[in-house]
């Protein structure tokens, strides 16, 4: 078996078509390894004319990768590509691409070809002949196109409307006729290389097809005079109709269209005051803010600005201004911020949350434990301690103090401990304990009352 170093950029030759076990392409990958790490080794290979690429079976030790070329890579001749993956858990750490190339072979041997026939020349004298009457078919062919598109050409002068159906036509068989004398020069041509001995017959054949191309040449020139003389007889119809006019398939206009009036129907045009009387009215509409139609807030069901009744609850986004009173026995609720001012309607949730039935304003109670896990203040000396407290809030000044119980020795000790906290500052959902001397050893319950 062959070894096949694989550089970077170079092609893989994998060998001919066919061929099996012959041949192992190595890939060098250590600074791959040394790079990213153990890792697996993947290879994909497609074949000319293959979609799609298919995993080969390769062995790698001390960072050489062996690829065993087999019949299955060699099936198909043509150029390919490979791919080489270095897979360090489970991803894609180094990847690189190659152009391969299989060779072509003459394949397995097939019938044993038999005896030269001794008709040789007979079969290229046939050939010959079948070469001359092929072309002179063509000719043929030609000269009738030819003169099928004489007669177009004819026709086409008498019928003013369909000259462009007839052009069309016309030069669907010039083309047709064109590429039949193509072909048959081109199989002329062909066969005479093939045989000498029908060089003269198709040397013949060539000269009846290139005077066929000439009349139809001839018959093409004809069919555009024939297109112009149309044209030119639909301008002479038009000035003797007595001038120009507009088809009635479609036109474009020159100048200005005068109509007779504005239009009665739907679908008549309209004449420019038309248009411009109806913009005028809309506009006077549109600017009229005094509602033109007498539409009361009973029939859009909207309350009146003079004041009125709702049965149901009003929710309000924003803010409610009044000048007078608003009253409502199903209440009235609003989602927003906190609103101020003598004549401005407060929302439930501003008088829940800050007053209570009494007219006072409310207060909030919040219990936590203290621990004996102080940590070092490095910044400001002394200890500190982080309490969560679900609640209260940033802006809040509580009164502390610690909480006692029946048992007198463990309220002394409870005491002792609350003594040393020197300050307690508030964030959202929680509380820090200060401790500027000593830490207190003994946990406690404190609590903070909270006026809001």
């Amino acid at each position: 078996m062959k070894n096949i170093i694989v550089k970077p950029g170079e092609e893989i030759a994998l060998g001919k078509r066919g061929e099996n076990l012959a041949r192992c392409a190595v890939f060098d990958i250590s600074d791959w390894v040394t790079t990213y790490g153990e890792g697996t080794v993947h290879l994909l290979h497609q074949r000319n004319g293959d979609k799609i690429p298919y995993p080969c079976v390769v062995e790698m030790e001390n960072g050489l990768v062996c690829w065993v070329i087999t019949n299955t890579e060699t099936e198909i001749a043509g150029r390919g590509l490979v791919e080489l993956q270095y897979w360090v858990d489970e991803t894609i750490a180094k990847s690189a691409t190659y152009n391969t190339r299989v060779a072509k072979s003459m394949g397995v041997a097939g019938d044993v070809p038999p005896e030269p026939a001794e008709n040789w020349l007979e079969t290229m004298l046939g050939l010959g002949t079948e070469v001359s009457e092929n072309a002179t078919v063509a000719a043929e062919s030609a000269v009738s196109a030819a003169a099928s598109a004489a007669e177009a050409a004819e026709s086409a002068a008498t019928a003013v409307e369909s000259v462009t159906e007839i052009q069309t036509v016309i030069e669907g068989a010039i083309s047709n006729a064109l590429d039949s004398i193509e072909k048959s020069v081109t199989a002329a041509g062909n066969y005479a290389d093939s045989a000498e001995i029908n060089s003269k017959a198709a040397q013949i054949s060539a000269d009846s097809a290139a005077e066929s191309a000439t009349d139809a040449e001839s018959a093409k020139q004809a069919a555009e005079d024939a297109k112009a003389a149309a044209e030119k007889a639909r301008d002479e119809a038009q000035t003797a109709a007595g001038g120009d006019f507009v088809s009635r398939g479609g036109d474009t206009m020159r100048g200005p269209l005068t109509l007779s009036g504005d239009p009665t129907e739907a679908k008549q045009a309209a004449t420019k005051q038309y248009v411009d009387a109806v913009e005028k009215t809309a506009d006077n509409h549109i600017s009229n803010k005094n509602n033109p139609h007498g539409v009361t807030a009973e029939q859009v069901g909207a309350l009146a600005k003079s004041g009125g009744e709702i049965d149901g609850t009003l929710t309000v986004t924003g803010q409610i201004s009044a000048v007078g009173l608003i009253s409502s026995d199903a209440g009235i609720t609003t989602a927003g911020d906190i609103i101020t001012g003598r004549n401005v309607t407060a929302t439930k949730m501003y008088a829940d949350a800050y007053y209570n039935g009494n007219g006072d304003r409310l207060t909030e109670t919040f219990t936590a434990t203290v621990t004996t896990d102080w940590l070092a203040d490095d910044a400001n000396g002394g200890y500190l301690q982080m309490v969560e407290l679900d609640g209260i809030l940033a802006t809040d000044n509580p009164i502390p103090d610690v909480i006692l119980g029946d048992d007198i020795d463990a309220n002394k000790l409870y005491k002792a401990a609350w003594s040393l906290v020197d300050r307690i500052v508030t964030e959202d959902d929680m509380v820090t304990l200060y401790a500027n001397g000593e830490a207190p050893t003994t946990a406690f319950t404190m609590q903070l009352k909270v006026v809001r």
